[in-house]
């Protein structure tokens, strides 16, 4: 990490007093402590890192920031005390991003965060001569009030890159995480249906997803989609700054055009055509996005195709799996809500044979929650989908829009030994549904 002790404390406002120690890095995971590390006491719904204090000493930690008294710990001159542990997090990150000071992409939208991170970050690559080494991506989903910053605070001198997920679940997150991390280049891969529940409705998400242009410096880039719901509200966010759109459309200054297989893109002054390993419309949409951050940063097209045939694909999300007998497993169990269900279902009906359909309930939605379980039930009708299975509360409401032939079912387990039998080298199985429904439990019971 290259800080000391007192370099964090002055970082912090404080005047430090006692020893120096170096320290290696930071946690605020009591379990993942280890001898050198700074630790942060961060108080979270279930837990208190406060709670931990005497067994992280113990175990060899230089340092800690609390937020309250600790008896045990009063005698550690290497322990300092702050109102908020959550606030010493983001000051230290963005000390951190502004020591090394990479160019820095913020990634937010109701879907595709991660791929478009990915995307970028795999552009990135290949246009840097140093290449992985040059470029830093958020871990994961590393992309709330303590990934973010921790994100940050893993940055290395060779970063010369920083890809930065931002994931929200109410209005004001999104700021609080741009201000951090102070992006040169902010996406806003789209406006969906997540997070209803919390926010209400479309044009609330709008506002909440556009807060990301807030860090942006006079120079910085807005990157958004050419239109879509409440595109007004992004462009009044980002009025500000430089924009660059991207989609189909004929007006995005980064257009895509799909033909036979083939992503025929087109920026401002040159085009290129790139052969995606990842399937779907929506991929085709993430990858304009993907371009659009990389032209803003001034990477060559030829950077550009290179990174995107490369890329193939994140685990959870569309990835194609494979049963004993062949039969074809499209995992996209990371999460869902009502509109990536039906970027994925777009994929199932493009597929031959026979489609299978499972789904979990979606999360986060409100008192719209059956109504929309009903529209992905009746979607599946509509595109064709041979057999539908349901698991969880509210995706019963899909089954029964879907009509007789669905069937629903109350145990995962039980549902994978009704599957099982009917997996061959000709069927198709799409798995989807909220995080909180572990999905995959059904994806991996049918490729055993």
């Amino acid at each position: 990490m290259n800080w000391t002790w007192h370099e964090v404390v002055h970082l912090l406002g404080g005047v430090p007093k006692g020893g120096n120690p170096e320290l290696l890095r930071v946690s605020t995971d009591s379990r993942d402590c280890g001898p050198g590390d700074l630790f942060i006491a961060i108080k979270g719904e279930f837990f208190d890192g406060h709670d931990f204090l005497e067994e992280v000493r113990a175990r060899g930690v230089a340092g800690a920031i609390i937020e309250r008294d600790v008896p045990a710990v009063r005698d550690w001159d290497c322990c300092w005390r702050m109102d908020s542990t959550r606030v010493a997090l983001a000051r230290l990150a963005r000390a951190r991003r502004r020591q090394f000071n990479p160019s820095v992409v913020a990634v937010t939208g109701s879907n595709g965060k991660t791929t478009v991170k990915e995307m970028v970050a795999a552009i990135l690559r290949s246009f840097d001569s140093a290449g992985a080494q040059a470029v830093w991506a958020t871990p994961g989903n590393f992309n709330n009030d303590i990934g973010l910053p921790l994100t940050l605070l893993a940055l290395r001198p060779e970063h010369r890159w920083a890809v930065i997920e931002m994931g929200m679940n109410h209005a004001g997150e999104i700021a609080q995480l741009t201000r951090i991390a102070e992006p040169d280049v902010a996406v806003v891969t789209n406006v969906q249906r997540a997070h209803l529940g919390h926010l209400g409705s479309l044009a609330e998400i709008a506002r909440a997803k556009g807060e990301v242009f807030e860090g942006l410096g006079a120079r910085g880039v807005a990157v958004l989609p050419e239109s879509g719901p409440y595109g007004t509200v992004l462009r009044s966010a980002a009025a500000s700054h430089e924009m660059l759109t991207f989609g189909f459309e004929e007006n995005a200054r980064v257009r895509g055009e799909f033909d036979r297989g083939l992503l025929h893109i087109h920026g401002p002054a040159e085009s290129v055509t790139v052969r995606l390993q990842v399937p779907g419309q929506h991929n085709q949409k993430n990858a304009l996005a993907a371009t659009a951050v990389a032209l803003a940063l001034k990477v060559d097209m030829g950077a550009v195709q290179q990174g995107l045939e490369g890329f193939a694909g994140i685990p959870g999300r569309l990835q194609s799996r494979f049963s004993s007998l062949g039969a074809l497993i499209l995992d996209d169990t990371y999460n869902a809500n009502p509109d990536s269900v039906q970027a994925a279902l777009d994929v199932l009906a493009q597929r031959s044979g026979r489609r299978i359909f499972v789904l979990g309930d979606l999360g986060e939605l409100g008192p719209e929650g059956p109504a929309l379980h009903a529209e992905v039930g009746q979607l599946a009708r509509t595109l064709g989908i041979d057999e539908f299975y349901t698991l969880g509360n509210l995706a019963r409401e899909a089954s029964l829009a879907f009509g007789p032939s669905a069937r629903h079912e109350t145990d995962a387990q039980h549902l994978i030994q009704v599957l099982r039998p009917q997996l061959n080298a000709d069927t198709v199985v799409l798995v989807k549904g909220s995080r909180f429904m572990r999905m995959e439990a059904i994806v991996e019971g049918l490729i055993q």
